[in-house]
């Protein structure tokens, strides 16, 4: 089934669900201001795009593992705990360094705080950060190319993962969509996952960085085991069980 592309109104109301985990109708309608019956439609549009579960009455948050969020829905996300990551993320590197830089809303916040740093060499596939960040004149970008997914912010492709293939950074800053604290790293894309693999492979050091949410998700695609990374960088909202399963596998982690 090809995707649906949703509108506005259908995007606030995913989000207002996904929140709060159920909403009502009637609390949708109060919402974005629209009558009832277009909100049951519009429910009935996401339920067959498989973004939530319908139910009497109202609308239950999906438990399916296909639904992508589009970059900017990411970048709205969890912005709070995101920053936090990213500036203790950045504490990571020192000037002088090189790094590779994953997509998504995190590393993009990462890139925001190196801006005063020198002499970075900093790799990425993510179209935002090549896009928008103005790194300090002595350090250098370099974008590896690929098929754009222009609404994700990303490249993929056998471009890209055969140009991550030819570095060898000091810091991987790795993003994802959801964390089995036991089995590992997942992705909505089947088509990014050999990239993150090559991302995991091309530092030294490799770092996750994500907000709690993730280990609450789940994802399509396996990426790695949790043993590939040498260090996870979340917020202070992860569970204990969480933190427990990771210290259990002696995986470094910061909590911020």
């Amino acid at each position: 089934m090809s995707q649906i592309v949703l509108n506005n109104r259908q995007r606030n109301i995913l989000e207002a669900i996904n929140s709060s985990e159920f909403a009502t109708v009637h609390q949708l309608a109060v919402k974005t201001g629209a009558s009832e019956a277009t909100i049951r439609r519009d429910l009935d549009v996401l339920a067959d795009g498989n973004y939530i579960d319908r139910v009497h009455g109202g609308a239950l948050r999906s438990t399916s593992t296909t639904y992508e969020r589009i970059h900017n829905e990411k970048m709205q996300l969890m912005q709070d705990e995101k920053k936090r990551i990213a500036k203790k993320a950045a504490g990571q590197v020192k000037e002088g360094q090189s790094i590779f830089l994953d997509s998504g809303s995190t590393t993009y916040f990462i890139a925001c705080e190196l801006i005063s740093k020198k002499n970075l060499t900093i790799v990425t596939d993510n179209l935002e950060i090549v896009y928008s960040v103005d790194f300090d004149p002595s350090s250098s970008v370099i974008f590896t190319g690929g098929l754009i997914r222009r609404d994700y912010g990303v490249v993929i492709g056998s471009l890209t993962q055969e140009a991550i293939k030819h570095f060898k950074v000091d810091v991987s800053f790795l993003a994802c969509d959801a964390v089995d604290a036991k089995n590992g790293i997942y992705n909505f894309n089947y088509q990014e996952v050999e990239i993150k693999k090559e991302i995991t492979k091309c530092g030294r050091r490799t770092i996750l960085v994500t907000d709690h949410k993730k280990f609450e998700s789940s994802a399509l695609v396996f990426v790695c085991p949790l043993s590939d990374i040498d260090l996870i960088i979340t917020d202070k909202g992860l569970r204990d069980e969480y933190v427990k399963a990771i210290k259990d596998q002696s995986i470094e982690l910061m909590l911020v």
